[in-house]
């Protein structure tokens, strides 16, 4: 199955901070084995839905294996009723298995918001998840916390990471 959405994951950790900020800490079995070096082939894709619908896709394309493979989302740019707001989305992502053998990943993400001027902060969140790729399938995806800003500036709006895999050949 191709393109399936794990929403119920193994999440060790995930923190959302901004104006008045909330934290949020679950834990599960944990991810335990690396992979072999290179094992694999990503394409991680950002994705922005905007409140009318309207989604907006950058991607990059990673090696994966024993060590964490960075990525990064700079300069995107979020258009909000307040004015434009401009996204930077950093991290790494780690593919691990479990005890039994099963195929995971392991995502650390962090985030931030500011305006064009980057004379304000609209806040910041940061997330540690581990998923598991659900059975037949070669993708996963995760959402990405929105912060809450003093004026909202960002109601509305969702980011979610896709990762594509296949192995390397």
């Amino acid at each position: 199955m191709t393109g399936a959405r794990l929403e119920a994951a193994v999440v060790p950790a995930s923190v959302a901070l901004g104006a008045g900020g909330r934290d949020k800490v679950e834990h599960a079995a944990p991810l335990i084995r690396s992979v072999a070096d290179g094992a694999y082939d990503g394409e991680l894709s950002l994705i922005h839905k905007s409140p009318d619908g309207k989604e907006d896709i950058l991607r990059r394309n990673l090696r994966l294996g024993t060590s964490d493979s960075p990525f990064l989302f700079s300069q995107d740019v979020l258009s909000t009723l307040d004015g434009v707001v401009t996204a930077s989305i950093k991290g790494t992502v780690r593919p691990m298995t479990t005890a039994a053998g099963a195929l995971g990943f392991q995502f650390e993400v962090k985030e931030g918001f500011t305006t064009p001027a980057a004379t304000q902060s609209v806040g910041s969140a940061a997330q540690s998840k581990a998923v598991l790729m659900p059975p037949g399938a070669d993708t996963v995806t995760i959402d990405l916390p929105m912060p809450r800003s003093p004026v909202d500036s960002l109601a509305g709006h969702t980011l979610s990471l896709r990762l594509k895999v296949t192995p390397h050949r």
